[in-house]
């Protein structure tokens, strides 16, 4: 999307870009902790009671992570979206009332994802 939309606002194109990144660098990291949590498991049988102790504190953070990784991604992803979606309002790439559906969408969706922030 970067090369037809840099034409309309190339900054709110790189940053849209940037964003959508971000949000994939987070997913990552949280699939990434959820896996190790396979091999935390795996190895904690293994291992005497005290030491599995201390495997279920890594596993608890390790959830944790994925959890904070998975709002920040879609925070970002909020953010990277609402970018796209005011790029097409103002370059009409496609029918305004779309873009604007997208727009009011994406500031409901970041609405929810306060109320899960302050739930916390």
């Amino acid at each position: 999307m970067y090369p037809v939309m840099k034409g309309s606002n190339a900054g709110l194109a790189l940053g849209s870009v940037a964003f959508r990144a971000l949000e994939a660098v987070f997913y990552i990291v949280g699939v990434v902790s959820l896996l190790s949590l396979l091999t935390l498991g795996s190895s904690s049988q293994q291992r005497e009671l005290p030491i599995v102790r201390r495997f279920r504190l890594s596993a608890i953070l390790l959830v944790s992570v994925r959890d904070h990784a998975a709002l920040v991604a879609v925070f970002a992803f909020c953010l990277g979206a609402f970018m796209y979606y005011y790029l097409f309002f103002q370059s009409r790439l496609i029918p305004r009332w779309l873009s604007g559906f997208g727009i009011v969408a994406i500031i409901l969706m970041n609405g929810g994802l306060r109320v899960v922030l302050v739930q916390r």
